[in-house]
C-alpha cells in the first residue's frame, strides 16, 4: 500500500513531523502544532510538494538534522550529533542550497559548548566529515 504513493508524500509527512518536533522543544502542544502548520502549509510549500523540484525533499532533511542537532545539544548524546551530520549532509546532497545552514549550526554548537567543542573526538569528527563530504561533492 505504501509503495503506491509517490515519494514526495512520504517527505511531506517527514517534514510534517519534523517541523511539529523542532516546534515543540520550545512551545507548549497546540502552539507548536500551530507553528508548525504555518510552516508546512504555506503556499511555497503546498506549491514545492505539487512540482517536480528537490526543495521539500531538502527541507525534510534539513529539518530532521536540526532536530536531531536540538536533541544533541539537550543530552549530548553522540548518537545524535552522527545522525545530525547524516541528515544535514544528506538535504545538502539533495539540493547545494541547503549548505548554507551548516555555518549556523557550527556558530550554534560554538557558542553553547565553547573550547568543549574541540576536547571530544566525536565532535570534532562529525566536523572534519562535514567539510570532507563538501570538499568532495563540489
Amino acid at each position: 500500500m505504501l509503495s503506491r504513493r509517490p515519494p514526495s508524500v512520504c517527505l511531506r509527512h517527514c517534514s510534517r513531523t519534523a517541523a511539529y518536533s523542532v516546534t515543540r522543544v520550545s512551545f507548549p502542544r497546540w502552539s507548536a502544532l500551530g507553528a508548525s502548520l504555518l510552516v508546512i502549509g504555506g503556499p511555497q510549500a503546498a506549491f514545492w510538494a505539487r512540482q517536480v523540484m528537490l526543495d521539500i525533499p531538502a527541507y525534510a532533511a534539513l529539518v530532521t538534522g536540526i532536530l536531531f542537532f536540538i536533541y544533541y545539544l539537550r543530552g549530548r548524546r553522540i548518537r545524535y550529533l552522527y545522525f545530525a551530520v547524516l541528515t544535514t549532509l544528506a538535504g545538502v546532497y539533495i539540493k547545494i542550497n541547503a549548505v548554507f545552514i551548516i555555518p549556523v549550526l557550527a556558530v550554534v554548537l560554538f557558542a553553547v559548548e565553547r573550547r568543549k567543542a574541540f576536547d571530544r573526538p566525536h565532535v570534532v569528527a562529525g566536523i572534519l566529515g562535514l567539510l570532507v563530504s563538501e570538499s568532495e561533492s563540489e
